[in-house]
């Protein structure tokens, strides 16, 4: 099981989740999906509970849905996400963009 608080982009959030299951990331230099594949690579194969405290403030700010989607594809992980926030889909429809034709 890992545990992180919300930081304020999701690149740092997935750099604090490696840090706290053992993969060594270095703290700046790499993006998103750079540090998305190596945390997905290491865990493959592997169950297990992922837990981002105040996920709101991600998704407040505009972030966090690339997290939902890649962990969303991940049969063996569960995440949870806590927030403070009473209804956090509230906020991910808020940020959601409506092509219109």
């Amino acid at each position: 099981m890992s545990y992180t608080p919300a930081h304020q982009t999701e690149t740092r959030t997935l750099i604090e989740l490696c840090k706290d299951v053992g993969i060594k990331v270095p703290e700046t230099g790499l993006g998103f999906s750079q540090v998305k594949d190596r945390l997905f690579a290491e865990i493959e194969g592997k169950k297990g509970v992922f837990v981002i405290d105040d996920f709101d403030k991600l998704l407040r700010s505009g972030k966090g849905e690339e997290i939902l989607y890649w962990f969303s594809r991940n049969k063996d992980i569960c995440l949870i996400t806590l927030s403070n926030f009473y209804d956090i889909r509230e906020i991910i429809d808020r940020q959601r963009v409506t092509i219109k034709d």
